[in-house]
């Protein structure tokens, strides 16, 4: 055991000389890398293509909140709304004038939000919180007035208008009849520049006439009230007067509506279906047939063509007005009566109606003085247009003639012309000319006047049963007009 023991501890020995004589390495120390910065690939996500989801809420209009800093107004009534007004009993008894508190149209659909900041007195009656219930007065573009109420301690804060709020004009009743004052209302969406109260219908306003609103703006939505006194010229009416109540704006569009002082309100609404087109205007005549005949043909012309013996176009077409029967015309077809119509010629219509065998009945309307219709009866039935004998005359001047006149003696002793025959015909040297004498014409002696180009006279005296119906103009007839 021993001897085991001594060998072990000789080989340790022996272990420890042979390390100590093992050469020792030397390590190199190197310097750290450096270090590379390694920028990451950004991540690529593919769109969704396709999502399939859930609809989102839906709320007729974004709510708000109760006692907050804004009213909402939601517009259910299918018209746009041009003012909204909201107001307390207290706020009413302290300002019984409306306030708009839309700043812009709001369109049917849309929700508005009122800043209760820019409203005080509004502001002041909700803060209040006192149970008091407040009334909404609202306008559509057409004038059409809407009115209900409101409980904000209740009630939802988007205030819903809807046609059933509309109602009828019970505030015209406001305005007492035969009072001191006029009232007039301007609902037409526009600024208005003139207003007129006449007898006249606008087409014949000449500039003449008193404009009530004397250079001020009639702004949309605003009234004017109007002292009876600067009336006066237009009230001395009787029961059955009928006045025109016209208003121009501020792009020149023309306005107007019939007022009937003695059975109309006295507070004159103007909306927008008051408006006039004279370009696309139609001018409806009712005529009616009281005779026994039947109309095959109807004419309306003017006192220059009716003179001038052109009755125009036909009003009937292929229409028939029977006895007992009557017809609706539009007179504004006639290109050649827009002058009447407009209040820039005479004025004066003639209407001719004809027969099939050529009998003429005629009447005469004066544009807007009077009722839009004309009755034919026995007694409008016109020999003048009934056509008699023709007479032939030749002119065997050494002139061509310009115009010819047939006058009876009362009418050459007044020098009364009558119309010209030739019309816009020139009668030349040579040839013969013809028209047809009427009934009427029954005196046995009457004048041919005829004018040449030099407005030289020449004059036959006629026996129409013992000269015949065959006349010629001479140089013989030639006359000294200082004599005529």
């Amino acid at each position: 055991m021993k001897r085991i023991q001594m060998l072990f501890g000789v080989l340790c020995i022996l272990i420890v000389l042979l390390g100590c004589t093992t050469p020792i390495r030397t390590v190199e120390v190197l310097p750290p890398a450096p270090v590379t910065e390694v920028t990451p690939e950004p991540l690529v996500v593919e769109p969704e293509l396709v999502v399939v989801q859930m609809p989102k809420r839906y709320l007729k209009a974004p709510p708000v909140k109760r006692y907050g800093p804004v009213v909402g107004v939601l517009n259910s009534t299918g018209y746009d709304l041009t003012s909204f007004d909201l107001f307390s009993d207290a706020m009413y008894l302290g300002q019984d004038r409306q306030v708009n508190v839309l700043d812009e149209e709001l369109e049917d659909g849309k929700q508005a939000l009122i800043p209760l900041a820019q409203y005080p007195e509004l502001e002041a009656a909700l803060s209040a919180r006192d149970g008091s219930l407040f009334t909404f007065n609202a306008y559509d573009w057409e004038g059409d007035f809407y009115y209900g109420s409101w409980d904000p301690g209740k009630e939802n804060w988007n205030i819903e208008i809807t046609l059933d709020n509309l109602q009828e004009r019970t505030y015209t009743n406001l305005v007492p009849s035969f009072g001191d004052f006029l009232v007039v209302l301007n609902h037409t969406g526009y600024p208005l520049q003139a207003l007129y109260l006449e007898e006249k219908h606008f087409l014949q306003l000449d500039g003449s006439e008193t404009n009530l609103l004397e250079g001020t703006v009639l702004d949309t939505l605003m009234q004017v009230r109007i002292s009876t006194d600067a009336l006066a010229y237009a009230l001395d009416f009787n029961s059955y007067a009928t006045l025109y109540l016209t208003a121009i704006d501020t792009d020149g569009d023309r306005y107007q509506t019939l007022w009937y002082p003695t059975t109309d309100p006295w507070a004159i609404e103007l909306t927008a279906a008051d408006l006039d087109f004279p370009d696309d205007a139609s001018f409806w005549l009712t005529a009616s047939n009281g005779t026994e005949q039947t109309f095959w043909y109807l004419h309306a012309v003017s006192d220059e063509m009716y003179q001038a013996g052109d009755l125009g176009n036909d009003l009937l077409g292929l229409d028939l007005l029977d006895g007992g029967e009557e017809i609706d015309v539009d007179l504004a077809s006639l290109e050649y009566l827009h002058d009447e119509l407009g209040g820039v010629g005479e004025g004066l219509i003639h209407l001719v109606a004809i027969t099939n065998d050529g009998v003429q009945y005629h009447t005469t309307l004066i544009p807007y003085a009077g009722s839009l219709s004309v009755h034919f009866e026995e007694s409008d039935r016109d020999k003048e247009g009934e056509q008699g004998p023709f007479v032939t005359l030749y002119n065997e001047t050494l002139s061509d003639l310009w115009f010819l006149y047939l006058a009876t003696d009362e009418m050459a002793a007044e020098q009364d012309w009558g119309r010209d025959l030739l019309g816009d015909e020139i009668w030349e040297v040579g040839d013969p000319f013809s028209f047809s004498l009427s009934l009427v014409q029954d005196e046995e002696e009457l004048h041919l006047y005829a004018y040449d180009v030099d407005d030289q006279l020449y004059h036959k005296q006629w026996h129409r049963f013992s000269d015949g119906l065959e006349l010629t103009f001479t140089v013989e007839d030639l006359v000294d007009q200082s004599v005529v």
